[in-house]
């Protein structure tokens, strides 16, 4: 039964938590980052999630790849983890 605009139904995601992702919808991202995630989303089986911050975080997570948030004037990240090493920033 959906109750609200977010509402996930388990049959849509059945895992507890979502992927670590940065909420909104801007990135940047070096190309080799962009080929891993198309080469994902080719992949048979892959379905887009219907939110694109988590999408791009269970892309993320799929390609093996890590976040790192850009900290700074104009940039603010919600849900990212900081590591060490990342081609992806949040902004």
């Amino acid at each position: 039964m959906r109750c609200c605009r977010y509402y996930v139904a388990p049959e849509e995601f059945s895992a507890d938590a979502f992927p670590k992702y940065c909420s909104g919808g801007g990135y940047v991202l070096s190309m080799d980052v962009v080929r891993a995630f198309d080469y994902v989303g080719q992949a048979a089986g892959y379905e887009p999630f219907k939110f694109e911050d988590v999408n791009t975080g269970m892309l993320i997570d799929i390609a093996g790849l890590k976040v790192t948030p850009k900290q700074g004037k104009g940039f603010y990240c919600w849900g990212c983890v900081l590591w060490r090493v990342s081609p992806i920033v949040c902004v």
